[in-house]
């Protein structure tokens, strides 16, 4: 894309502008979706008893 003299004049920080809250969608035209959402729920209950929730998103999101 960029000729390498170029390409490493471009710099990135790792610090997000801002930080929201996180959402999935399940389709409505399958039928397992109310499955899922009820399964993916309480997989991020476990996560987050399991002090691993907050664990991961400091690893990865360098939240405070």
């Amino acid at each position: 894309m960029f000729a390498p003299e170029i390409a490493m004049l471009f710099t990135y920080d790792t610090t997000p502008l801002e930080v929201g809250g996180y959402y999935i969608m399940f389709s409505k035209q399958l039928e397992s979706s109310d499955k899922l959402a009820k399964v993916f729920d309480s997989g991020i209950k476990k996560l987050k008893e399991s002090g691993k929730y907050e664990e991961i998103t400091q690893k990865f999101l360098n939240l405070e």
